[in-house]
Order: structure tokens, then sequence, then C-alpha cells
């Protein structure tokens, strides 16, 4: 009997070779990610790779096309609220868009049992919400509104007299 309260290695244990998340000796490293299901550290690792995936979408040029949608109806000052919300709707539809797209190019379009998988289905009423939103903002070019001759001239001829 040892005096000591350390641990003796127990010889008859499979010896675990060392990696980015164990030791020499087999025991994981501090901020390993490992089975990692609760507590704080899960949280943690959940909000990194939330992180990574907001990054990800933002990279995708989310922000250029509702730019441009708000471009093609005239401009924001020239929008309605109601307007505005669609175009945001039309924006969060076509993040659900990419990211269902995302999912089926990682994980394929069948299932290990070779059925076609849900989220399929959730796509098309993606891509038919998409298509209603779209058709509700209107499908042709809006410009501003410009003075017609008769109100530039107007204008002009009241701005030479003061």
């Amino acid at each position: 009997m040892t005096d000591s309260f350390e641990q003796e290695p127990n010889a008859d244990a499979p010896e675990q070779p060392a990696s980015e998340q164990r030791g020499e000796g087999g025991r994981f490293l501090p901020g390993n990610t490992v089975s990692v299901k609760a507590g704080i550290y899960s949280a943690e690792a959940r909000r990194k790779a939330a992180a990574a995936k907001r990054d990800a979408f933002e990279r995708l040029g989310l922000r250029e096309f509702i730019d441009a949608v708000v471009s093609d109806m005239g401009g924001e000052e020239h929008m309605t609220a109601l307007q505005r919300s669609t175009v945001e709707h039309l924006r969060d539809t076509e993040i659900c868009i990419r990211m269902l797209v995302a999912y089926l190019s990682e994980h394929g379009l069948f299932t290990a049992k070779g059925r076609v998988r849900s989220c399929y289905s959730k796509l098309l009423e993606s891509f038919s919400m998409f298509d209603r939103l779209a058709a509700r903002l209107g499908f042709e070019r809006k410009t501003e509104n410009v003075l017609t001759p008769e109100a530039y001239w107007e204008q002009r001829s009241g701005g030479d007299s003061q």
C-alpha cells in the first residue's frame, strides 16, 4: 500500500494514442470537444459553430441581394412599410432556402434507407413562399419619381425669378 493518493496506471487498459483531443496518457486535454453534449462547454461550442455558419451566410451575398431588391423597388425612400417588411421576409426565406440546400448538399437527398429526406419538402415549400413574396413585390423594376418636362420648367422658372 502506498502513502500517496496518486493512481497507478492500469496495465490492463489499452493505450490511447495521443491526438489533439487527448494527451499522452489518454486523458482529455483542456478545451476538447469530444462527446460534449451538455453544460457550459457545449453551449460555447454551439455558439462558435452558429457564429461560423452566420459568417458563412453573410459571405454568400445576402446583403447585396437585398440591396438589389430595394434598388429595383425604386429605393428605400419610395417603399411602403409593407414592402420593406415583405423584403425582410423574402430575405428570411432566402436564408432558409440556402440552409436547406446546404444541408441536402452535405447529407444527400436520400436517407440511408433510400427515402427522400423530409427537408426536401420544406425546400419546395420555401421556393413556393419565395415566389409568392416576389410576386407580391412585383417582378418589374420601378424607377424613382422623375419630374415631367412641364414640372421641370415650372420649377426652373420659379427658381430664376427669385
